[in-house]
């Protein structure tokens, strides 16, 4: 799971940077660049403003190692959201050992959630139990039940208890053995019921993700006679795929999920299968926490290579031997400097578009674009390195429909190599409205960026936008207040660090609790940004072509690149084509006798806030605009493509 620290500021403008003082001084250098030049970093080690430099990160390292370890607690767990309660009581009895919470028609909270964490029961390593529990609805349901035996603060499949489909006044009885190697200690019991949303049934079953309708509840088991160590690597925090490494420090960050503090563990990593370094780590590992180790070697990413690194940790008494080694890629990546647009689908269906009977996407790509100025491509046939280059701009990714399952085999596929090119700058929207596809027994699919999950079965009829955000002051108008058809949206999305953009609006229809889903979100990752979407095709839904105005609005929102440098003769022709700059209303741009494709000026919040297009007289007339900075994107005929910032006063 990734957190983001953001520091906050919006003064972002063009400036020198400057190498940081030793000692107090480095400190606070580093606290005001990150203030004035907007710097985020999130938990992958991604430096979010492509402004940063060898100079700062190194100061940010020095900083991080200089002060004493941050020990992070470990144990977190998910709280489950349902969308309605309307199909009678669903959990009426949990009994296990000396646990029995029975009469539980109704769940503690609208959500369907109920934590019974004070309810508990001591369980011995070894030992066969039975747990039992029984429902009272009419409509078949999928229980399940997990023990976190490791105390990672997930439910793993290999904890799950039991699965078994129920309806009517039925019980389910499950018969385990608590694993030898299980924790010492307290941890958590969850039994969660879902309402099947496929046929035939298929026992669909998740202990987090959203689901249209069901229950959970919570309850605290303690363990003994087990395990009181385990540790084990779960994430490499540095160096993560970026642009700009050079010879980098190798940080873990290493886990104790055991009740007793471990003293002296053995931590070894290697490189491209090679055993670099094998060290013994002095500090004290508190119990359920977390450490970050520095090795003191190096690697060398200065080239655009990548490096495979693997991670074990060796700990006297640890029992648990499934978690003792992390294996990561990490790459030095090129800057996105190119300006190409991608659009990328499946090849077994339509040849064009992801619904039998719209024009959705082939639209808004032609609108926002231009005839002519973006590629089709399918997953089946791409040339990966061409299409996910340093000359890509934009790709705009659907799965929709009866796509989903080449979606979901591309992904998996190719999802490092995705999110490395998005780490350098690249710009992307996923975006997948499933029809009734089968992924098993389970209900979700991987994106990746951080966990990021698209939750399958859970089906919107009505959408809003969040009110404030920038994409919905795009140059498509209406833009809409509320979106609807039979299905707006045919999956919701899940995970840490999404920003919403669009949510369900179900509950003002149905009389559900009120959970905005996110239908439509952001994520910032390296010096590109992602957005995720679960929207059906436009042209099906209402009120008239407010939809349409919407993806194309997305589409305006996400090409915008991070690349500062032109292409082609023309800004090499004329450094100075467009003036005056300053301006106090009327700008011109030199286009050497090209025509102007598209003009657009861009606030600093990212609205589009002028749009010119076809225009061969190189004149725009700002004078509606307000006195201020602001970014001017222009593209000509022949696919020279600019950026440069104007003052207008």
């Amino acid at each position: 799971m990734y957190t983001k620290m953001k520091l906050e500021t919006k003064n972002v403008l063009m400036g020198g940077m400057w190498c940081i003082e030793i000692g107090i001084r480095i400190v606070m250098a580093i606290k005001r660049f990150m203030l004035r030049k907007n710097l985020y970093i999130n938990e992958k080690g991604y430096f979010e403003n492509s402004m940063s430099t060898s100079c700062i990160k190194y100061s940010l390292l020095i900083l991080l190692i200089s002060v004493s370890p941050v020990v992070l607690s470990q144990v977190n767990y998910c709280l489950p959201q349902h969308g309605s309660q309307y199909l009678g009581s669903i959990i009426n009895s949990v009994v296990l050992d000396s646990i029995s919470n029975t009469g539980t028609t109704f769940p503690q909270t609208p959500e369907g959630y109920s934590d019974y964490t004070n309810l508990q029961t001591t369980l011995l390593t070894g030992s066969t139990y039975v747990l039992t529990v029984t429902t009272g609805t009419g409509f078949p349901h999928n229980f399940a039940a997990w023990i976190d035996y490791d105390h990672d603060g997930e439910f793993n499949v290999g904890e799950r208890i039991g699965l078994k489909m129920l309806s009517g006044l039925t019980a389910a009885t499950w018969t385990f053995t608590v694993p030898s190697n299980a924790l010492d200690g307290a941890t958590r019991l969850r039994v969660r019921a879902l309402l099947e949303p496929f046929g035939p049934w298929q026992l669909s079953h998740h202990p987090c993700i959203p689901a249209t309708e069901g229950e959970a509840e919570d309850y605290t088991v303690v363990i003994t006679g087990g395990s009181t160590v385990d540790v084990a690597p779960t994430l490499l925090v540095h160096p993560v795929s970026s642009v700009g490494l050079g010879v980098e420090p190798i940080t873990v960050r290493l886990a104790n999920r055991g009740n007793s503090s471990v003293n002296n563990a053995t931590v070894q990593y290697h490189l491209n299968g090679v055993l670099q370094a094998t060290e013994t780590i002095t500090q004290v590992i508190p119990a359920n926490a977390s450490i970050d180790h520095t090795f003191v070697s190096t690697v060398d990413l200065s080239t655009f290579n990548c490096h495979d690194l693997t991670f074990t940790v060796l700990a006297t008494g640890d029992q648990n031997g499934t978690n003792d080694t992390l294996s990561e890629r990490s790459c030095g990546l090129k800057p996105i400097i190119g300006y190409d647009v991608y659009y990328l689908h499946s090849n077994q269906f339509q040849p064009i578009e992801t619904y039998s009977s719209g024009t959705t996407n082939e639209t808004t790509l032609n609108t926002v674009f231009g005839i002519g100025n973006w590629n089709l491509r399918y997953f089946e046939t791409l040339d990966l390195d061409s299409v996910f280059s340093d000359s890509t701009c934009t790709i705009f990714i659907d799965g929709s429909y009866l796509d989903i399952d080449p979606l979901e085999s591309f992904l998996a596929l190719h999802r490092k190599r995705i999110e490395d090119w998005v780490a350098a700058g690249g710009r992307l929207f996923l975006n997948s409205s499933p029809d009734s596809q089968n992924f098993g027994d389970l209900l979700e699919m991987e994106w990746g960026f951080g966990g990021v999950q698209m939750v399958q079965g859970y089906s919107v009829s009505y959408g809003v936008p969040v009110v404030g955000h920038p994409l919905h002051n795009g140059p498509n108008q209406p833009n809409g207040t509320e979106w609807s058809g039979f299905y707006y949206a045919n999956s919701v999305l899940y995970g840490d660090g999404l920003i919403p953009i669009a949510v369900d609006n179900n509950d003002e229809w149905f009389n559900g609790p009120e959970l905005n889903l996110p239908l439509l979100a952001e994520k910032t990752w390296g010096n590109g940004l992602v957005l995720f979407g679960t929207i059906g095709a436009s042209d099906q839904m209402s009120p008239g072509w407010e939809p349409m105005n919407h993806r194309a609005n997305i589409l305006e929102y996400i090409w915008q690149c991070n690349t500062s440098v032109g292409h082609g003769e023309l800004e090499n022709a004329n450094k100075n084509f467009l003036y005056p700059n300053p301006t106090n209303g009327i700008v011109n741009i030199l286009s050497h006798g090209e025509p102007l494709l598209d003009v657009r000026f861009f606030d600093l919040e990212g609205r589009c806030v002028r749009h010119e297009s076809n225009d061969r007289s190189g004149l725009v007339n700002l004078n509606s605009l307000p006195d201020g900075f602001f970014m001017v994107h222009v593209r000509t005929a022949s696919g020279v493509q600019i950026h440069r910032l104007i003052v207008q006063h």
